[in-house]
């Protein structure tokens, strides 16, 4: 999905690139974390730097996002590197070339923490994405993929996962793509699949992690169009 407030919505969702979330441990409520969650979106396999006609970086490539994903874990170990989607698809020839993997692979070696699943995901059809790519952790991505509102099939994505910080605060991660999402793929490359209200897919998952107090902090990684005023 390609909205021009992508990335702001991103930001307001995650809390923005680097922003600082103090979370308060539920064992230790006199002491407090300070959690960094350092958001991407719509990366579209761009792992190589691009410049403009006057020399000015337009797209900063895979090496220096690495290198500032690095620096914010030097200064903060409990800080979370996160996606809310179309980390692939709609790629440049130098990653679309060989099925993205070469962005997985840059992915992978930053340690993603976690994506949301973006439309783009399903570009290639419902199994390569799970398949291939993998929903777990275990195919080309080396992360989970989150899908809250994504029905249907086998193997379907989770719908959160929770990262743990070194104080022992929970945070829980709930993910989903946009409900559109069956207008933006090929049919025959998901039959079987259905995507339900993303939003209401978020409040269900968040409403289940509090009622069974598996998280502290929950946030959500949704990759949806939305207004910015």
């Amino acid at each position: 999905m390609i909205k021009m407030s992508r990335v702001a919505l991103a930001a307001a969702t995650i809390a923005g690139l680097g922003l600082g979330v103090t979370a308060v441990p539920a064992t230790a409520q006199d002491n407090t974390t300070q959690l960094n969650i350092l958001g991407i979106t719509d990366f579209h396999g761009h792992i190589q730097e691009s410049k403009s006609k006057d020399g000015e970086v337009v797209e900063a490539g895979a090496a220096q996002l690495a290198c500032y994903v690095d620096n914010r874990r030097a200064k903060n170990p409990d800080t979370n590197f996160v996606s809310v989607g179309d980390n692939v698809g709609g790629s440049p020839f130098v990653s679309s070339i060989l099925r993205d993997k070469p962005t997985l692979d840059a992915l992978n070696a930053m340690d993603l923490d976690v994506s949301a699943l973006g439309n783009h995901e399903f570009d290639a059809g419902w199994a390569d994405l799970k398949d291939r790519i993998s929903l777990d952790g275990t195919g080309q991505a080396h992360f989970p993929y989150l899908g809250a509102n994504v029905t249907g099939g086998g193997n379907l994505p989770k719908a959160s996962t929770v990262l743990t910080t070194a104080d022992g605060v929970r945070i829980g991660y709930v993910g989903t793509v946009t409900d559109e999402t069956s207008d933006l793929v090929s049919p025959a490359g998901i039959q079987g699949i259905g995507f339900t209200d993303d939003v209401a897919a978020v409040n269900k998952e968040a409403d289940r992690l509090r009622t069974g107090n598996e998280a502290d902090v929950i946030v959500a990684l949704t990759h949806s169009g939305g207004d910015v005023a």
